[in-house]
């Protein structure tokens, strides 16, 4: 059982926590996404683990819910090492932007830093694989439906200078 945190339309702690999957109506968690980009410009994504219930197999950036009493910066740190056993250099870390979904607010976060895939340890039940990719190979996997698109809009406006 993952306790979350609850927080209301303004983003602020509202005092009660829920399990992560049963925020109440009017509520909200908080979720991250992290965008890793090496010195070539590429992006480092994983493959979802086949025994996930949404979108198994599926291609995507890092990411999850904090944890009751985590704040961001904290689940971006979990989240990396847990999935991927990344430990990164925290001045390489920038949060680009925040927006709402219908349960949740998402914070995107851009690491800029090189990993070895063979140096990589993945989350059994979360990652089954992981790989450098282009911007070009991204766009051609959302085309086929291989790639799970969320933040990727945000990434590419930071890419483009447009933040």
């Amino acid at each position: 059982m993952e306790l979350v945190d609850v927080l209301n339309a303004r983003k602020e702690l509202t005092g009660v926590t829920c399990e992560r999957n049963e925020v109440p109506v009017g509520g909200y968690r908080l979720s991250i996404h992290i965008w890793i980009i090496n010195d070539k410009g590429e992006l480092l994504i994983q493959q979802r683990s086949s025994n996930r219930k949404m979108f198994p197999n599926m291609w995507t950036n890092t990411g999850g819910a904090a944890l009751a009493g985590e704040n961001s910066f904290e689940t971006v740190l979990r989240e990396l090492k847990e999935e991927l056993n990344i430990e990164p250099d925290i001045d390489k870390l920038e949060l680009i932007s925040s927006y709402k979904r219908k349960n949740d607010y998402v914070d995107v976060w851009v690491l800029k830093e090189n990993f070895e895939i063979s140096d990589l340890i993945f989350q059994e039940e979360e990652v089954q694989d992981a790989k450098w990719v282009t911007v070009d190979e991204v766009d051609e996997m959302i085309k086929n439906e291989e790639f799970i698109k969320s933040s990727y809009d945000f990434l590419t406006k930071y890419l483009n200078g447009k933040f």
